[in-house]
């Protein structure tokens, strides 16, 4: 196992992957399938690196209260210093997940985004070659739903939950039964190839969200392989309100 590159160039390395899959991932029609127009209270961040996503919805719903997790160390240093500036967000060190335990995650040492408790497969490494020089770290994992209890967590309608955790997106669904039943809308990355051992099937995320009465919405983006077809998304599920 490689040992791990200065935090900085951990963090110039990342910024660099970061604006190049920006760049290259289609920009989010500002509407938001109808989501832009839901009052937004309360957002879950989960899977949040370096905080992209939460600064995005900051701008989105200025008045919303984030609570971001990130289990690696060098990203969420950056998440600490956005909550230092702005009283709405908060950060926990932590992996979400089906039960409370020590977990491995393994860490990309050149892109902590791609991070995953699930090891990468060799189309993975193939497709993104930064992704192949990794190491393990240990982490706590807690339920979203304890988070919510343990923390007494304040709730403020409406309740958006944004998920990106490679593959793992089942195991966060299935410990977040009772936030999900006081959630409007998810945001959850799915991908379609298999990137990750073990990974969440599309099929499984679809069928715990509707269980939990959110249903599909359409994609905000995809991104296609060569050959065209879709190698994974992000899709919105919401609660109507009849």
């Amino acid at each position: 196992m490689p040992p791990a590159p200065p935090p900085l160039l951990q963090r110039l390395s990342n910024q660099f992957f970061n604006l190049l899959g920006q760049s290259l991932t289609p920009a989010w029609d500002k509407r938001l399938l109808g989501l832009s127009a839901l009052p937004i209270g309360t957002i879950f961040d989960v899977g949040a690196n370096q905080g992209q996503f939460s600064r995005w919805a900051l701008k989105r719903f200025p008045n919303a209260q984030i609570y971001a997790f990130e289990p690696l160390p060098v990203p969420f240093a950056q998440l600490e210093r956005l909550g230092r500036r702005r009283p709405n967000f908060r950060a926990f060190p932590l992996a979400l997940g089906a039960e409370t335990a020590t977990v491995p995650i393994h860490n990309p040492l050149y892109f902590h985004a791609a991070a995953s408790l699930l090891p990468t497969t060799a189309l993975c490494e193939e497709v993104y070659p930064m992704l192949k020089a990794q190491n393990l770290l240990d982490a706590p994992q807690r339920t979203l739903d304890d988070v919510l209890r343990e923390e007494n967590l304040t709730l403020a309608p409406e309740v958006l939950l944004k998920l990106d955790v490679q593959g793992y997106e089942d195991r966060v669904l299935r410990g977040a039964g009772r936030t999900l039943e006081r959630t409007r809308a998810a945001i959850v990355e799915i991908s379609l190839d298999r990137l990750y051992e073990g990974q969440a099937r599309c099929a499984d995320v679809f069928q715990l969200l509707q269980e939990r009465g959110l249903s599909y919405a359409g994609n905000l983006d995809q991104m296609l392989a060569r050959d065209g077809h879709v190698r994974y998304f992000n899709a919105l599920f919401w609660r109507r309100s009849d």
